[in-house]
């Protein structure tokens, strides 16, 4: 054996290992980047030390590879082929633990070698070498080559991405100071699309006297499992990423179709609206700068007088390339809003402030009423002191009737709903409406033609109450006499409508409108009509409580109700309720014997205003009752401790100074758990059962005659 040959055969062997080792740069060796140098065929040669630390093993490319990235046969055969024709090549793929974006190149360093790298974001700029610039005339990456007198030079991928002239990307490239920036850049394409791309510019700051520039690029890292997300162009509100200078970079439709004409992808925003004296690079500054969003107001078309206000809302985070998300709302409908909200506190203030006053006027007519009650007793009409009374009598009454207007206003009113035909609600008003109209006014029936239109559920008394406060406003508004129209029609919604700046809801409804002849609402005015106090009478003609006393019936109602101007002349006010089934046939009720109010007991009577007090307690006490008598919660508590006598019922006003009712009766019923409840108040029932969820508890409401509070009583201590 000749081991002389042998050992040659040996050495050149090693000899040939060590060519190929070296075939890998030091920087690539001793680089953070994982390397690994193949055969043409991908059988592995050497990796290096980062590679080596990945745990990566194997002979082929392929096995060494799979550890790190995610990558198909079609991905490295393609990769190996333009290495091996252009002499680099250079795709994106997903590294496997931690699903961020990396880019795996293949640069040809021999005849029958291939280096290939795991490179990241920050070391693109290593990826092709120095040895193949020659090449980059077909690389896969975008390639400026500026020289020191000012010549440019661009590369195939360049030109079929932003076109054959370099001066519109250099000039975007290059920063304040004449030096070119890095980083995730937004460029403008000459087709007025914005592409992002990461730029790097190797040996930028070292004095040299060309210059490099690669455009690779630049992706986003894939989404969490079950994120989601969207372009903004699929975002439903106007939406636009600006960049330096308050450049347009991107914007969906609803964005273009609110700012109009003139906008473009790479103008800057204030060239578009004014922005009350501030640029809007100084707005995005001061965004970031505050760590908050900023809201300003600009103008469309600065130069037009017509021209509308928006709002831009610029965030205060920035993206990769530095640009910041804005969003556009119009600030006309946000000051409308405004306006709405102003108006509803305005109307809940008007409101407490209705409920307030209706509540002492409950106790003033409480106390008239029931002492006109007790002087009528045993005296008739042949008195001359009946008479007197009886005016007195009915003037609270109506006071009484002006207090509930002012309780329908505020919806604090006490509701009986029940099943109602409009039909009939109408027949039982129509002596009146005739009454009310005068001679010169007509008033005409319009029934609906197909019969019954079915059953709605209010308040007989409240319904009756809208339908005259409408007829009397239809007779206001033809002073020279005409038609008041009544009509009642079914309405089917079947698509939700707007109405008015409300939405009336899909469903079936029951509408009752009613027409005048006159010369309608100024359309200025038509959704002022329904605010209290509003009116378009002279001074000293009208409350202003007529119309919002209908807005208050009807939503009490579950309804809905609008003023419209008739084609033909005139106004039309239609109120619509939910339409109920009809209920069964009730039966006829017996006329109710006379009831005897008499009764015996013991009561405890806590009502903090002195004349209601009074009369309750004689009228308590004409009827056989023992009554006790309290101005406060905590005298009556302390009566009740006393124990000295016992009671059968309490009676107590809700509304007191210092403890209410509610709390009283809770430390009452500890003392004497026996002893039955009865509130009364000035205030709504609804109000005074949503502190009070007790079904044991009674209630009536001011203001009471007499014969309704010991009825009351009666039925109370009755009860089983």
């Amino acid at each position: 054996m000749n081991s002389g040959g042998l050992a040659d055969r040996m050495s050149w062997a090693r000899g040939a290992r060590d060519r190929r080792q070296d075939a890998m740069p030091q920087s690539v060796r001793d680089g953070t980047s994982p390397a690994v140098l193949c055969r043409v065929g991908g059988r592995v040669v050497s990796m290096n030390g980062a590679m080596a630390a990945t745990g990566a093993r194997g002979q082929t490319l392929e096995t060494v590879l799979d550890a790190l990235v995610d990558f198909d046969a079609a991905l490295v055969y393609r990769l190996s082929r333009s290495s091996v024709t252009v002499g680099f090549a250079l795709e994106q793929v997903r590294a496997r633990r931690s699903e961020r974006v990396c880019y795996l190149s293949a640069v040809r360093v021999g005849e029958d070698l291939v280096l290939w790298r795991v490179l990241d974001m920050a070391s693109l700029s290593d990826a092709a070498l120095p040895s193949m610039a020659d090449h980059y005339e077909a690389a896969p990456f975008a390639y400026l080559y500026v020289e020191s007198d000012g010549t440019v030079s661009s590369n195939i991928r360049f030109r079929d991405q932003f076109g054959e002239d370099t001066a519109p990307i250099l000039s975007q490239l290059t920063d304040g100071e004449g030096g070119l920036r890095e980083g995730c850049v937004d460029l403008i394409r000459p087709d007025g699309r914005c592409e992002r791309v990461h730029v790097l510019v190797p040996g930028c700051g070292t004095g040299m006297p060309h210059r490099e520039v690669f455009l690779f690029d630049c992706l986003t890292a894939m989404p969490e499992a079950g994120a989601e997300s969207a372009p903004i162009s699929d975002l439903p509100i106007p939406v636009m990423r600006l960049g330096e200078g308050g450049r347009i970079l991107s914007l969906n439709a609803a964005a273009a179709a609110m700012l109009g004409e003139g906008v473009a992808i790479g103008r800057p925003l204030d060239e578009i609206v004014a922005c009350r004296g501030r640029r809007i690079a100084e707005v995005i500054d001061a965004a970031a700068e505050a760590g908050e969003a900023r809201v300003e107001t600009v103008m469309t078309a600065p130069t037009d007088p017509s021209a509308r206000p928006l709002q831009l809302t610029v965030s205060s985070t920035r993206d990769a390339g530095g640009s910041a998300i804005a969003v556009l709302s119009d600030a006309t409908e946000f000051e409308l809003l405004q306006d709405k909200y102003a108006q509803s506190q305005k109307m809940e203030a008007v409101g407490k402030l209705a409920g307030g006053v209706a509540h002492d006027f409950n106790n003033l007519i409480t106390a008239i009423n029931g002492h006109c009650d007790l002087l009528l007793i045993g005296k008739d009409a042949t008195q001359p002191e009946y008479s007197d009374l009886m005016q007195i009598r009915q003037n609270a009454n109506r006071a009484a009737a002006l207090v509930r207007q002012l309780l329908t206003f505020s919806r604090k009113q006490t509701l009986n709903p029940e099943d109602l035909s409009v039909s009939d609600v109408i027949s039982d008003t129509l002596y009146l409406l005739d009454r009310l109209i005068g001679d010169q006014v007509k008033l005409r029936l319009d029934s609906d033609p197909s019969g019954a239109v079915g059953q709605v559920r209010a308040d007989h008394r409240q319904l009756e109450q809208a339908l005259m406060n409408l007829v009397v406003n239809a007779r206001d508004a033809m002073p020279n006499g005409g038609t008041v129209t009544i009509s009642t029609r079914r309405r089917v919604i079947r698509v939700e409508e707007e109405r008015q700046g409300g939405v009336l809801p899909v469903g079936d409804y029951v509408e009752l409108a009613v027409a005048d002849e006159g010369t309608g609402i100024d359309e200025a005015v038509i959704g002022k009509v329904f605010d209290p106090f509003f009116t378009t009478k002279p001074q000293g003609e009208g409350t202003g409580l007529g119309l919002s006393t209908v807005y208050g019936i009807v939503s009490q109602s579950d309804g809905l109700v609008f003023a419209e101007n008739r084609p033909e002349g005139g106004a039309c006010f239609r109120m619509l309720f939910p339409r109920v089934e009809a209920s069964r046939a009730q039966e006829v009720k017996p006329e109710k014997p006379v009831v005897d109010l008499t009764g015996h007991g013991s009561v405890l009577l806590v009502e903090d205003e002195a004349a209601v007090r009074s009369f309750a307690a004689r009228a308590l006490r004409l009827r056989g009752y023992k009554v006790t008598t309290a101005e406060e919660a905590e005298e009556a508590l302390a009566i009740l401790e006393e124990g000295a006598q016992s009671f059968d019922l309490i009676v107590s006003d809700v509304m007191m100074p210092g403890m209410d009712g509610p709390s009283f009766v809770a430390r009452a019923r500890k003392i004497r758990p026996e002893a039955r409840i009865l509130f009364v108040s000035g205030y709504a029932e609804e109000a005074f059962y949503k502190e009070i969820d007790n079904p044991d508890y009674h209630f009536l409401a001011k203001p009471f005659s007499l014969s309704e509070l010991t009825a009351k009583v009666k039925e109370v201590l009755s009860a089983a």
